[in-house]
């Protein structure tokens, strides 16, 4: 026991990494004497009493502890660990979680594993990992591909993690209604019922990934769909395991996938109570048929749900409204009529803030652009290019001005 206390302890000069190969003197294997194994059950019960197993300190400080006191490591997580910390992330406080302390990464191998099995050194338990990614930054602190191999750790693992604490800390990264990166747990994400949901932006469009995270921001994220930072999606897409990834993303923390489509039908449902954002949805979808990520007929079937904002400021869904009439102060029915008589007849009357020009999600909309959208996409009329109301109108029982009786003549030729 002097001789290997020596050898283990008393070299201040030797690294670590050349500990390991002293404990191969220790009687690791049964012999067929009983009399051997009864020395040999000596020996260990000697050796489990002695602090000779060297841990972790990321410093040139040795510390040894009794192989009680000392727990392994997955592999795959010291992989991470030599990332982060060739990214200058702390890990000096490693053996400070849980009360255990950790082996040295110089002797946590394979190959060690008869001795560590002798000495009765297990794994640490889940709930470690947690205090570790916590403590350590392991998320905001290391780049994206460090990020992504954390969450392809915990996927591969998932069988022994999905029970334990690493499903209460703020690991999956999204982009909050003011546009700042925040946090869900893996809990948040996993309750289907009344949980905020993570998403991402379609891959096969490369620039939609902003668009989309910026038009949420501008909506406040009303959808309760938050999408992964941009840089964080660019990085699935480059990984080697992000067929994995997306798997385990998918099927566990159920991410899910959108285009703007998608993410429009489901904006429409959201926004009916919100006036302001019954606005913004029409220029959402206008700039996005300018940029080519809604096509005619997608923008068309979505035009035909929108709600829309009427003259009194009243969002007026789209079972509501038998037809639509362009705002008073840019129309002929206005001039010619003086009063709406479509009131009646479930016609809205588009308020004035479609005239006005409009920058949201940084995306500039001129000045009567919109209208001009929504005559081509909710069938905006007027006259002479919308049926009579049923009711009669002053302006034909006194002198008509001539511009109003080539109108009138006009919308009579129309109906013809």
């Amino acid at each position: 026991m002097d001789a290997f206390k020596t050898l283990v302890l008393g070299s201040d000069q030797a690294p670590i990494s050349c500990l390991p190969p002293v404990f191969r003197f220790l009687p690791i294997d049964s012999s067929p004497f009983e009399k051997l194994n009864y020395v040999r059950e000596k020996i260990k019960e000697k050796m489990l009493g002695e602090s000779i197993i060297p841990i972790e300190t990321y410093g040139e400080q040795k510390h040894f502890y009794k192989p009680c006191e000392v727990s392994r490591l997955l592999p795959e997580f010291w992989d991470i660990l030599a990332e982060a910390q060739a990214e200058r992330v702390y890990l000096h406080n490693l053996s400070s979680h849980n009360g255990r302390k950790i082996l040295s990464s110089s002797f946590d191998k394979i190959e060690y594993d008869d001795i560590l099995s002798f000495l009765g050194i297990q794994q640490v338990n889940t709930d470690w990992y947690a205090k570790c990614i916590q403590s350590s930054n392991l998320v905001d602190g290391v780049s994206e591909v460090v990020y992504l191999n954390l969450l392809l750790f915990i996927a591969t693992n998932w069988s022994s993690f999905k029970s334990s604490k690493v499903t209460d800390i703020p690991l999956i990264k999204y982009v909050d209604s003011d546009g700042n990166l925040s946090h869900f747990t893996l809990d948040q994400c996993s309750n289907r019922y009344g949980a905020k949901q993570v998403v991402l932006a379609d891959p096969s469009q490369p620039s939609l990934c902003s668009w989309l995270i910026d038009w949420n921001s501008e909506f406040s994220c009303k959808t309760s769909r938050f999408f992964m930072p941009e840089v964080t999606q660019q990085a699935i897409l480059h990984s080697l395991s992000r067929h994995t990834l997306l798997e385990w993303l998918e099927n566990q923390v159920h991410v899910t996938t959108l285009d703007v489509n998608y993410f429009a039908q489901v904006l429409c449902s959201c926004i009916k109570k919100y006036s302001n954002l019954a606005f913004i949805y029409a220029h959402f979808l206008y700039q996005s048929f300018s940029k080519l990520y809604l096509s005619s007929r997608e923008v068309h079937n979505l035009c035909s749900s929108m709600p829309l904002l009427d003259s009194y400021g009243h969002v007026i869904e789209c079972t509501c409204r038998k037809g639509v009439l362009v705002p008073a102060n840019v129309s002929k029915w206005a001039d010619l009529i003086v009063f709406n008589p479509w009131r009646n007849e479930d016609y809205v009357e588009l308020g004035k803030e479609y005239l006005h020009r409009s920058r949201n999600a940084g995306q500039y909309t001129g000045s009567g652009k919109l209208i001009e959208f929504l005559k081509n996409h909710v069938d905006a009329s007027d006259i002479p290019h919308i049926y009579p109301p049923n009711a009669g109108f002053s302006a034909v029982d006194t002198p008509l001005t001539k511009d109003n009786a080539f109108l009138l003549l006009d919308w009579i030729r129309n109906l013809k």
